[in-house]
């Protein structure tokens, strides 16, 4: 039987796992997800994906981007809706900033 509260505890024990070996994708991912959500009001992971391949390709393309979900994994970012801008046009979240301060690679 499905028990979403299990599943939900399987995914953020695998992106913390991510966060602790792509340390430095995360942290850097951050940081433009701030600065981009800062400028439009809003942002996505296909947004921030791009700069980071801009910023940083040797290290992007020697990784699985499923990394990418360890960056709004934080109570500081909110979901505030979806586009059709992800991987095989599948709908990617929209996330805003709820506040607080820039945590660090941990989850919160």
């Amino acid at each position: 039987m499905f028990n979403q509260a299990e599943e939900d505890a399987k995914r953020d024990a695998a992106l913390d796992l991510i966060c602790k070996h792509r340390e430095q994708l995360v942290r850097r991912g951050r940081e433009i997800a701030y600065h981009i959500w800062s400028t439009t009001g809003q942002v996505s992971a296909p947004q921030v994906l791009l700069e980071l391949k801009r910023e940083l390709p040797y290290e992007v393309a020697s990784v699985d981007h499923r990394f990418m979900g360890a960056v709004f994994m934080s109570k500081s970012w909110k979901r505030v809706g979806y586009e059709r801008t992800g991987s095989h046009g599948r709908p990617a979240s929209i996330w805003a900033w709820k506040g607080g301060r820039t945590e660090p690679c941990v989850t919160i």
